[in-house]
């Protein structure tokens, strides 16, 4: 990934684990995301895909990928 202090890009998402939202309980978000990751030319592997942030996040907390999520959507954990 990024360097310590750099800033992340869209970019930096290409070939990466990713935690995605899933194409039909959360298919705004999915498509959102999809979108705006072709247009930057981003190709990740998704790993799973799941409904709810909080989900994601423990994902993320495993080890098992990287999310994109709002931001405050860590505000619970």
């Amino acid at each position: 990934m990024a360097s310590p202090g750099r800033q992340l890009t869209l970019n930096d998402l290409d070939g990466q684990d990713v935690i995605m939202y899933s194409p039909v309980q959360a298919r705004y978000f999915n498509e959102l995301l999809i979108s705006t990751l072709t247009i930057a030319g981003a190709t990740p592997h998704y790993v799973q895909y799941v409904t709810q942030v909080h989900t994601m996040l423990v994902l993320v907390r495993s080890g098992i990928g990287i999310a994109l999520v709002a931001s405050g959507g860590d505000a619970a954990s």
